[in-house]
């Protein structure tokens, strides 16, 4: 099983053994990043997820293009470039769905400065 710190990172398989697979994989130390080879048995493999976002992308641009060029208009660069998530939609909040249909203001607690007394050491009263 492999070290703690290689749990859920992505790598590279560089070998193949009858019984794990050898992968590469990134590790920052301090202001280097290290490349380690380490070998893992099959059972604590799994397969990447993350280039499907990107061949997903990739796929959808070369259609676009191929239907702007069967169309005769080229395919404006705008429309193959990922667009950021804009702002949420806005919503109304309905009173009566909140605790006791009531708004509730909080205050802050003023805060009192009470200096600490000092006890005299060695002398009894």
């Amino acid at each position: 099983m492999p070290h703690k710190f290689y749990h859920g990172r992505t790598g590279i398989v560089w070998n193949v053994t009858r019984r794990a697979i050898g992968v590469e994989i990134n590790k920052v130390h301090r202001q280097k990043q290290l490349v380690k080879r380490i070998h893992v048995r099959v059972e604590h493999l799994r397969p990447s997820k993350s280039k499907t976002g990107h061949l997903d992308r990739v796929k959808s641009n070369e259609s676009k293009k191929k239907a702007a060029k069967e169309a005769g208009t080229p395919c404006p660069a705008s429309e193959l470039k990922r667009q950021p998530a804009g702002p949420r939609s806005g919503f109304l909040l309905t009173l009566a769905n909140t605790c006791e249909e009531k708004v509730h203001t909080l205050t802050p607690v003023p805060y009192v400065f009470k200096p600490l007394e000092k006890i005299a050491v060695g002398h009894a009263s």
